[in-house]
């Protein structure tokens, strides 16, 4: 792995500049007994540079290295690694402990605020982190472990840091390996769908289904979208995935339709980026025609974040859906509570209140309190609720003493194939009225 580009030190500690960065570590690994290397990734400096100019950039910048340098307090080297990240090389690391001990001083850097003409920054950075000789002896594999390590960390939110573990690399591979599949899932049909059942509480029925996509991969089997749906959406892919997500929920809601569960509604999730195709309403019509579903049997669901970045276009195209009369759904709701006028500005017909306020709503008096308010709200502008996440019986009995009627999760079951799906809806008892838990719970 050559790293001899784009390395330009902030020379502190030493006497001379370095060119050469491979030639420097070879000598440096002669003679150090131990050493970290972190990888910081600074995401908010591109956006300073955009907004405020290069020159601004580069101040931030100095800034950031002068504070890591006192944090640290130590002999250590910085050099600037590509455009948003800084290497860190710390000697006389002696343990994971003693290395703990100055990444979080580092991380100290993302609860600090930079004054740059007149504006407030403050920054987020993620960390990660490889130890020699500790994680391999030798350099080029600790640096790829530290590569590896910041880019677990690069996927949590918030300022955050990781260290290198054996997991994150057999992880790694796995997911480039994913990423080159994709191509060969397309061709070879391996996107499948999986439903989850939808309760309604009062009458203890199921309602309705979401369909969830699933990639049945030839060697590793079936798997979430955790772990490819990101590379759809880099390589572009996602609408035409999209296409045949709802190509193929249309024909499993006739299906379901045909056994006689003439009522049930199919839940599709849509991506933002579907809304740039310019045929995607065209195509909308032309799949329902095809499969003779009726459009108030179908509810599309997007994601808070889609509806508070909703363009004209977005408004436009959901406005076009609704007209058929198909409903739309807000997915994740709360996560982005500070920006509800999108509640008036966007048509929308319902919201799925975000399972991180289910979690632990039987234990928290506070959450209880957030979930009832959001109903009412709700309720107080003619939206549907969906609560989705709940996973136990206390759940239930908050969510029922909150007024939330149709409720989503593990509970009631965990999303199933097309053939379990029937399964479990001829054997279970949530479809078939006054015969459910719900005459349990309520006594």
């Amino acid at each position: 792995m050559s790293m001899k580009k784009d390395f330009l030190p902030y020379n502190y500690d030493l006497n001379y500049s370095i060119y050469n960065f491979d030639e420097f570590m070879y000598k440096y690994v002669q003679e150090k007994d131990s050493f970290s290397i972190c990888l910081l990734n600074m995401s908010n400096l591109g956006l300073c540079n955009y907004i405020l100019g290069y020159k601004y950039g580069n101040v931030l910048l100095h800034n950031i290295v002068n504070r890591i340098k006192r944090l640290i307090n130590q002999k250590s080297y910085i050099y600037k690694f590509g455009g948003n990240i800084l290497l860190i090389i710390v000697p006389n690391i002696k343990s994971r402990r003693s290395s703990v001990e100055i990444v979080e001083r580092i991380m100290e850097i993302s609860d600090d605020s930079f004054l740059l003409a007149d504006k407030k920054l403050k920054l987020e950075i993620k960390l990660g982190i490889s130890l020699y000789p500790y994680d391999d002896m030798k350099l080029g594999n600790v640096f790829k472990y530290a590569s590896i390590a910041l880019n677990c960390a690069n996927k949590e939110r918030g300022s955050t840091y990781e260290f290198f573990n054996v997991n994150m690399y057999e992880n790694n591979a796995m997911e480039e390996k994913i990423r080159t599949d994709i191509q060969d899932a397309l061709i070879n049909h391996e996107f499948i769908l999986y439903y989850q059942p939808q309760v309604n509480v009062n009458s203890g029925e199921i309602y309705g289904v979401e369909a969830l996509i699933r990639w049945n991969h030839p060697e590793f089997g079936i798997l979430t979208p955790s772990y490819f749906i990101d590379g759809i959406e880099r390589n572009g892919e996602i609408k035409k995935v999209g296409r045949i997500v709802f190509y193929m929920a249309c024909l499993e809601a006739k299906r379901l339709h045909s056994l006689g569960y003439s009522d049930l509604i199919m839940s599709v999730n849509l991506s933002i980026r579907q809304f740039e195709d310019d045929f995607f309403i065209t195509f909308i019509k032309n799949i329902l025609e095809i499969t003779q579903v009726k459009p108030e049997y179908i509810n599309f669901e997007i994601t808070e974040r889609t509806a508070i970045n909703s363009t004209e276009k977005i408004t436009s195209a959901l406005r076009n859906i609704k007209d058929m009369g198909i409903k739309i759904f807000v997915d994740d709701f709360g996560t982005q509570y500070s920006f509800l006028n999108y509640l008036y500005s966007v048509p929308i017909d319902g919201i799925k209140i975000d399972r991180s306020f289910i979690n632990g709503i039987d234990k928290s008096e506070k959450k209880f309190t957030i979930v009832r308010h959001l109903i009412n709200l709700a309720n107080d502008l003619n939206l549907e609720v969906v609560a989705e996440g709940m996973e136990t019986e206390q759940q239930l009995k908050c969510l029922e003493k909150a007024n939330c009627i149709n409720v989503q999760g593990f509970f009631f079951g965990k999303p199933l194939s097309s053939n379990d799906l029937v399964n479990f809806m001829k054997t279970s008892n949530f479809s078939k009225p006054g015969n459910s838990i719900f005459s349990e719970s309520k006594k």
